[in-house]
């Protein structure tokens, strides 16, 4: 049965290559007009295909009380092609199409038919520009807005702080948009010697606009980290910067951000709204508590500072809620408890080990189920 379904699922993934390979080829060719170097050739094949499809409806017009035009088709594929130039071939392919189906019978009956059929073609070929001049413009803003995105993808990649090592501490992160950007995010670097700032968030909504409302915060922690060691102080400055920068709309993030003190081992640490895990070298797990409303929610909200001691081989496991809050297909969550399980289980292992089991258990809970969040973690080593 599981073969069975990745064969189907293999099948799927196959089709959807092909027609996203064939969608790029052809909107390349319309764009760019690469066939218009052998245009004498396709008004050549269009003509013949004038004259296959006029003996078609003359064959059909003695069985049908009016012949079936299959020559407007020729009209549609050259307005494509070809434009406002199908205006002229319009009553080439008129008089085309009379030859054949009526010879050179001229009547007041052939000649209203051929009327009606020259406005038809018209007709066919000014809705034809009309669509093609419109899908022409939204592959084009399709392209830009493609382009934009993924500037604001490298852009907001280049704020994710980089894994480092630094005394006996090692950091290491990950992140997993559901789209090209969103509003999860991690920050961590050395301070002053002997401190590690580090910090996880995740804001409210996804796609650009959260990931705008990140890169505000982020940049308040570049403003504000050197400034003070407080993270509750921090967490008011945010607060009040966002609810100033968005007075009309509410935005809001949850954060936990925490200061290491690498000489005293450490941790102090505030949390809006979000949870951490500490495991200690004896394989028990502490969980980081929140202090208090997420950032941006209210202008008077105050969060606590709390310190803990971060004993030799512990990690401390950030995550944001796009882990806790997997789901499967009965609509579980994952939970923080089957987060601390992983923790437990590989308590010895490296962060890099601990990071990847998490996330196959997460994969294996969900089966690819719920994708839809985005998903962070950070985790310090503590040697």
């Amino acid at each position: 049965m599981e073969q069975k379904r990745k064969q189907i699922n293999n099948a799927k993934r196959q089709r959807k290559i092909f027609w996203g390979k064939f969608r790029k080829n052809f909107e390349e060719i319309i764009l760019e007009k690469t066939y218009l170097k052998y245009s004498i050739q396709i008004w050549l094949i269009i003509v013949i295909l004038a004259v296959l499809f006029s003996f078609l409806c003359l064959n059909t017009k003695e069985h049908l009380p009016m012949p079936l035009d299959l020559t407007l088709s020729v009209a549609f594929i050259a307005g494509i092609l070809f434009e406002k130039k199908t205006y002229f071939f319009v009553p080439i392919l008129t008089i085309i199409r009379h030859l054949i189906i009526h010879r050179f019978n001229l009547n007041l009956l052939t000649l209203g038919d051929d009327i009606i059929y020259l406005l038809e073609g018209f007709l066919v070929t000014y809705i034809v520009i009309i669509l093609n001049t419109n899908y022409r413009k939204s592959v084009l803003y399709e392209q830009r807005f493609r382009h934009d995105i993924e500037m604001a993808r490298i852009v907001q990649r280049t704020l994710l702080s980089k894994p480092f090592s630094i005394g006996k501490t090692k950091i290491t992160g990950y992140i997993h948009q559901s789209m090209e950007v969103g509003g999860d995010f991690y920050y961590f670097r050395p301070f002053q010697k002997k401190y590690i700032l580090i910090t996880i968030g995740d804001v409210m909504g996804k796609g650009i606009t959260a990931s705008l409302i990140m890169s505000i915060i982020m940049s308040v922690f570049y403003e504000w980290g050197k400034k003070t060691l407080s993270p509750s102080e921090m967490f008011t400055k945010i607060n009040k910067r966002v609810i100033s920068l968005f007075n009309e709309c509410r935005f809001f993030s949850t954060i936990l951000y925490g200061v290491y003190n690498e000489e005293t081992s450490e941790f102090n640490y505030a949390s809006a709204g979000h949870n951490g895990v500490i495991t200690k070298k004896d394989g028990t797990c502490e969980i980081l508590e929140s202090s208090g409303f997420p950032v941006g929610m209210y202008p008077n909200s105050t969060w606590t500072d709390k310190k803990i001691k971060i004993e030799s081989g512990s990690k401390i496991l950030l995550f944001t809620d796009g882990i806790t809050e997997a789901q499967n297909k009965n609509g579980d969550y994952y939970t923080i408890d089957n987060v601390i399980k992983i923790a437990k289980k590989y308590n010895n292992s490296s962060g890099e080990e601990l990071n990847k089991a998490l996330l196959a258990d997460i994969s294996n809970f969900t089966k690819g189920n719920n994708e839809a969040d985005d998903r962070a973690v950070i985790i310090m080593e503590v040697n």
